[in-house]
Protein backbone atom coordinates (compact mmCIF):
# COMPACT_ATOMS: atom_id res chain seq x y z
CA UNK A 1 0.00 0.00 0.00
CA UNK A 2 1.67 3.19 -1.20
CA UNK A 3 1.08 6.55 0.49
CA UNK A 4 2.58 8.47 -2.42
CA UNK A 5 -0.11 10.55 -4.09
CA UNK A 6 -0.89 8.96 -7.48
CA UNK A 7 0.08 11.10 -10.45
CA UNK A 8 -3.50 11.36 -11.69
CA UNK A 9 -4.54 12.91 -8.39
CA UNK A 10 -1.47 15.18 -8.34
CA UNK A 11 -2.43 16.41 -11.82
CA UNK A 12 -5.90 17.35 -10.56
CA UNK A 13 -4.42 19.09 -7.51
CA UNK A 14 -2.00 21.09 -9.65
CA UNK A 15 -4.83 22.21 -11.95
CA UNK A 16 -6.98 23.30 -9.01
CA UNK A 17 -4.07 25.14 -7.39
CA UNK A 18 -3.08 26.97 -10.57
CA UNK A 19 -6.66 27.99 -11.27
CA UNK A 20 -7.15 29.29 -7.72
CA UNK A 21 -3.80 31.10 -7.82
CA UNK A 22 -4.42 32.72 -11.19
CA UNK A 23 -8.01 33.74 -10.41
CA UNK A 24 -8.40 34.50 -6.67
CA UNK A 25 -12.09 35.38 -7.03
CA UNK A 26 -13.00 32.24 -8.97
CA UNK A 27 -15.63 30.04 -7.30
CA UNK A 28 -15.30 26.27 -7.62
CA UNK A 29 -18.86 24.99 -7.87
CA UNK A 30 -18.21 21.53 -9.32
CA UNK A 31 -15.96 19.64 -6.94
CA UNK A 32 -18.37 17.08 -5.47
CA UNK A 33 -17.79 14.68 -8.35
CA UNK A 34 -14.04 14.84 -7.73
CA UNK A 35 -14.44 13.71 -4.12
CA UNK A 36 -16.14 10.46 -5.08
CA UNK A 37 -13.72 9.57 -7.84
CA UNK A 38 -12.66 5.95 -7.36
CA UNK A 39 -8.94 6.72 -7.30
CA UNK A 40 -9.40 9.51 -4.78
CA UNK A 41 -11.53 7.40 -2.44
CA UNK A 42 -9.03 4.55 -2.66
CA UNK A 43 -6.08 6.82 -1.87
CA UNK A 44 -8.08 8.43 0.94
CA UNK A 45 -8.65 4.96 2.41
CA UNK A 46 -4.92 4.19 2.20
CA UNK A 47 -4.08 7.41 4.03
CA UNK A 48 -6.69 6.76 6.72
CA UNK A 49 -5.44 3.17 7.04
CA UNK A 50 -1.89 4.40 7.59
CA UNK A 51 -3.06 6.61 10.44
CA UNK A 52 -4.69 3.56 12.04
CA UNK A 53 -6.82 4.64 14.99
CA UNK A 54 -9.67 3.02 16.86
CA UNK A 55 -13.11 2.21 15.53
CA UNK A 56 -15.93 4.74 15.64
CA UNK A 57 -19.47 4.32 16.93
CA UNK A 58 -20.20 1.54 14.40
CA UNK A 59 -17.36 -0.63 15.72
CA UNK A 60 -15.98 -1.14 12.20
CA UNK A 61 -12.22 -1.67 11.99
CA UNK A 62 -9.85 -1.65 9.01
CA UNK A 63 -9.21 -5.34 9.48
CA UNK A 64 -12.94 -6.13 9.33
CA UNK A 65 -13.46 -3.95 6.26
CA UNK A 66 -10.69 -5.79 4.44
CA UNK A 67 -11.98 -9.17 5.59
CA UNK A 68 -15.47 -8.41 4.29
CA UNK A 69 -14.08 -6.93 1.06
CA UNK A 70 -12.51 -3.52 0.57
CA UNK A 71 -13.68 -3.12 -3.03
CA UNK A 72 -17.32 -3.65 -2.09
CA UNK A 73 -16.97 -1.31 0.89
CA UNK A 74 -15.49 1.48 -1.24
CA UNK A 75 -18.14 0.94 -3.92
CA UNK A 76 -20.89 1.26 -1.32
CA UNK A 77 -19.40 4.44 0.09
CA UNK A 78 -19.01 5.90 -3.40
CA UNK A 79 -22.63 5.13 -4.21
CA UNK A 80 -23.75 7.04 -1.12
CA UNK A 81 -21.71 10.05 -2.25
CA UNK A 82 -22.93 9.86 -5.84
CA UNK A 83 -26.58 9.60 -4.81
CA UNK A 84 -26.08 12.24 -2.10
CA UNK A 85 -27.48 9.91 0.55
CA UNK A 86 -24.24 9.91 2.55
CA UNK A 87 -24.66 11.13 6.10
CA UNK A 88 -21.81 11.29 8.63
CA UNK A 89 -22.08 9.17 11.77
CA UNK A 90 -21.91 10.53 15.32
CA UNK A 91 -18.41 10.89 16.73
CA UNK A 92 -17.44 8.47 19.50
CA UNK A 93 -16.26 10.37 22.56
CA UNK A 94 -13.47 8.90 24.66
CA UNK A 95 -11.19 10.33 27.30
CA UNK A 96 -7.51 9.60 27.76
CA UNK A 97 -5.09 10.66 30.51
CA UNK A 98 -3.18 13.86 29.79
CA UNK A 99 0.56 13.59 29.20
CA UNK A 100 1.34 15.26 32.52
CA UNK A 101 -0.89 12.80 34.34
CA UNK A 102 -3.23 15.53 35.58
CA UNK A 103 -6.78 15.19 34.33
CA UNK A 104 -8.08 13.73 31.09
CA UNK A 105 -8.32 14.87 27.50
CA UNK A 106 -11.47 14.29 25.46
CA UNK A 107 -11.15 12.83 21.99
CA UNK A 108 -13.67 12.47 19.21
CA UNK A 109 -13.23 9.38 17.03
CA UNK A 110 -15.08 9.40 13.68
CA UNK A 111 -16.02 6.18 11.93
CA UNK A 112 -13.65 4.93 9.25
CA UNK A 113 -16.14 5.78 6.50
CA UNK A 114 -16.23 9.37 7.71
CA UNK A 115 -12.44 9.52 7.96
CA UNK A 116 -12.18 8.36 4.36
CA UNK A 117 -14.68 10.93 3.10
CA UNK A 118 -12.99 13.70 5.09
CA UNK A 119 -9.60 12.72 3.65
CA UNK A 120 -11.03 12.61 0.12
CA UNK A 121 -12.47 16.10 0.60
CA UNK A 122 -9.10 17.30 1.87
CA UNK A 123 -7.32 15.93 -1.20
CA UNK A 124 -9.62 17.96 -3.44
CA UNK A 125 -10.10 21.15 -1.40
CA UNK A 126 -6.62 21.67 0.02
CA UNK A 127 -5.01 22.88 -3.25
CA UNK A 128 -7.74 25.51 -3.63
CA UNK A 129 -7.15 26.99 -0.18
CA UNK A 130 -3.38 26.57 -0.37
CA UNK A 131 -3.38 29.14 -3.16
CA UNK A 132 -4.68 31.79 -0.73
CA UNK A 133 -2.02 31.30 1.94
CA UNK A 134 0.93 33.64 2.22
CA UNK A 135 4.39 32.15 2.41
CA UNK A 136 4.66 33.13 6.08
CA UNK A 137 1.71 30.91 7.10
CA UNK A 138 2.74 27.64 8.71
CA UNK A 139 -0.31 26.20 10.50
CA UNK A 140 -2.30 23.26 9.15
CA UNK A 141 -0.40 23.18 5.87
CA UNK A 142 1.25 20.21 4.17
CA UNK A 143 4.92 19.71 5.02
CA UNK A 144 4.85 22.65 7.46
CA UNK A 145 4.45 22.96 11.19
CA UNK A 146 5.20 24.91 14.35
CA UNK A 147 8.84 23.82 14.34
CA UNK A 148 9.29 25.29 10.86
CA UNK A 149 7.74 28.58 12.04
CA UNK A 150 10.16 28.77 14.96
CA UNK A 151 13.10 28.11 12.63
CA UNK A 152 11.93 30.93 10.36
CA UNK A 153 11.59 33.25 13.35
CA UNK A 154 15.17 32.43 14.33
CA UNK A 155 16.47 32.91 10.80
CA UNK A 156 14.74 36.27 10.37
CA UNK A 157 15.76 37.49 13.83
CA UNK A 158 19.43 36.72 13.18
CA UNK A 159 19.25 38.57 9.87
CA UNK A 160 17.47 41.60 11.32
CA UNK A 161 19.16 44.97 11.30
CA UNK A 162 20.66 46.17 14.58
CA UNK A 163 20.32 49.87 13.73
CA UNK A 164 16.95 50.29 15.42
CA UNK A 165 14.88 49.32 12.40
CA UNK A 166 13.82 45.68 12.17
CA UNK A 167 13.12 44.35 8.73
CA UNK A 168 10.89 41.29 8.60
CA UNK A 169 11.26 40.34 12.27
CA UNK A 170 8.62 37.89 13.43
CA UNK A 171 7.21 37.53 16.91
CA UNK A 172 5.44 34.31 17.81
CA UNK A 173 2.76 34.75 20.43
CA UNK A 174 0.56 32.15 22.08
CA UNK A 175 -2.95 33.44 22.64
CA UNK A 176 -5.97 31.52 23.95
CA UNK A 177 -4.47 28.17 23.06
CA UNK A 178 -3.69 29.26 19.49
CA UNK A 179 -0.50 30.59 18.03
CA UNK A 180 -0.75 33.96 16.34
CA UNK A 181 1.92 35.09 13.94
CA UNK A 182 2.61 38.80 13.93
CA UNK A 183 4.83 40.15 11.22
CA UNK A 184 6.38 43.57 11.37
CA UNK A 185 7.84 44.99 8.19
CA UNK A 186 9.99 48.11 8.08
CA UNK A 187 8.90 49.21 11.56
CA UNK A 188 10.87 51.61 13.70
CA UNK A 189 11.47 50.28 17.20
CA UNK A 190 13.41 53.36 18.38
CA UNK A 191 10.52 54.81 20.41
CA UNK A 192 9.90 53.49 23.89
CA UNK A 193 6.24 52.60 23.63
CA UNK A 194 6.69 50.00 20.89
CA UNK A 195 4.98 49.50 17.54
CA UNK A 196 1.47 48.93 18.91
CA UNK A 197 0.65 52.47 19.98
CA UNK A 198 -0.06 55.69 18.09
CA UNK A 199 3.63 56.52 17.80
CA UNK A 200 4.21 53.19 16.12
CA UNK A 201 1.40 53.74 13.64
CA UNK A 202 2.78 57.18 12.78
CA UNK A 203 6.17 55.58 12.25
CA UNK A 204 4.64 53.54 9.49
CA UNK A 205 4.39 50.16 11.23
CA UNK A 206 2.22 47.67 9.39
CA UNK A 207 0.94 44.85 11.58
CA UNK A 208 -0.77 41.72 10.37
CA UNK A 209 -1.92 38.75 12.38
CA UNK A 210 -2.17 35.29 10.90
CA UNK A 211 -2.88 31.96 12.60
CA UNK A 212 0.03 29.52 12.61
Amino acid sequence: MSLTTPEKIRTLQRKLYRKAKAEPTFRFYLLHDKIYREDILRHAYELARANAGAAGVDGMTFARIETLGLEAWLAGLREELVSKTYRPDPVRRVSIPKADGVGERLLGIPTIRDRVVQTAAKLVLEPVFEADFEDTAYGYRPARGAADAVKEVHRRAIGASCTGVAHGVFTLLWFSGRSVFYSFDACSFSHRRGPYDEAGRKAGCRKSARPV
